[in-house]
């Protein structure tokens, strides 16, 4: 549990959060929630990390934040205490509310958290675990959900977590979907041309290049390519087969980042799109044909920082199509 929060009774915990409010009341905090923020995660090396993210989250969307933490400990503890979303003459602060629990008494949660979540506000929850995997939680805590943020990092099991997806009964979202966001944007601009656009039609080969380096928190990085591969091929009409994944290992850039794609068509005409390694939120564009080559075009994105992927999908309303096409594809395989 995060260093300020004070262990409470379950029953406890609005007569708590009142003291805290109560102390805080003649400072310049002053108390907001757009939303009402479920968190659940396995305790492990990412818990500190999904901390980090939350704290971003709040910063732009003040929020209710409810974090539940699952590891062996028999006794189920809650925590109270506030986290501040801002600096400056006021400071807007919110709510947290922190439950650890163990897989026996994981069931009790839902008796917990529904008291408090705070009524006619959105509920958007971030399942931090491989949703394919059989969780009575889930199962409970999905009802309440207006929207859930899955983490595809989370599965050992890509066609099993898609198939769980496209179940799911309320507004889904996926980190590593936001993740490739810049490079989808990337492609969609260059497909308003109609040149570039029947020039892709005549596609033989696609080759796409992606850091295979992996760290404490992401063990997964194949998934973002992988993602990008099946948009592509949905879009397109194409057969996955011809879109092919290749890696380099660049331990300065993220795991799982796009490095390059490549088209390559019947009528030897070439389009590729190269990130710049030293300014990784730049992307370069190069058209060329057997005759010329087109002044290259440099694409400029605001730099990535984490926490982003939830910032977006958190903004965004509704489910993406192009993301359900993407599950129903990989849900295939």
């Amino acid at each position: 549990m995060s260093a300020s929060a004070h262990i409470v009774d379950p029953s406890k915990i609005q007569t708590e959060l009142d003291k805290i409010w109560n102390q805080i009341d003649k400072t310049n905090k002053v108390r907001a929630s757009l939303f009402n923020l479920i968190i659940y995660t396995k305790k492990n090396k990412r818990t500190d990390y999904i901390y980090a993210i939350v704290q971003k989250v709040i910063e732009r969307f003040p929020s209710r934040v409810i974090f539940i933490s699952e590891n062996g400990e028999e006794q189920l503890k809650t925590a109270v205490s506030v986290m501040n979303a801002s600096t400056g003459d006021f400071v807007i602060a919110c709510d947290l509310i922190e439950i650890l629990c163990s897989k026996k008494n994981q069931m009790e949660v839902p008796f917990v958290i529904l008291p408090h979540l705070v009524p006619d506000l959105p509920i958007y929850m971030l399942w931090e675990d491989d949703p394919s995997v059989e969780n009575p939680l889930f199962t409970e805590l999905q009802k309440y959900a207006t929207r859930i943020i899955f983490d595809s990092e989370t599965t050992d099991n890509l066609p099993r977590f898609a198939k769980t997806v496209l179940s799911a009964k309320c507004e889904v979202a996926d980190l590593n979907w936001a993740r490739i966001e810049p490079t989808r944007e990337v492609l969609s601009t260059t497909c308003e041309h109609k040149e570039k656009l029947e020039l892709l039609l005549h596609t033989k080969e696609v080759k796409i290049v992606y850091n295979e380096v992996q760290s404490d928190y992401f063990t997964h990085p194949k998934i973002p390519a992988t993602y990008l591969q099946s948009w592509l091929a949905t879009r397109m009409g194409w057969d996955p087969k011809i879109i092919t994944l290749e890696t380099q290992k660049i331990e300065k850039l993220p795991p799982g980042m796009i490095l390059s794609i490549d088209f390559a068509t019947n009528t030897n005409y070439h389009l590729s799109f190269q990130r710049n390694i030293e300014s990784p939120n730049q992307i370069l564009s190069i058209y060329s044909t057997p005759e010329h080559c087109d002044i290259p075009i440099n694409f400029i994105f605001p730099k990535q920082e984490s926490g982003q992927s939830l910032i977006k999908e958190i903004f965004h309303k509704g489910t993406s199509s192009h993301y359900l096409k993407v599950m129903e594809n990989i849900a295939k395989c």
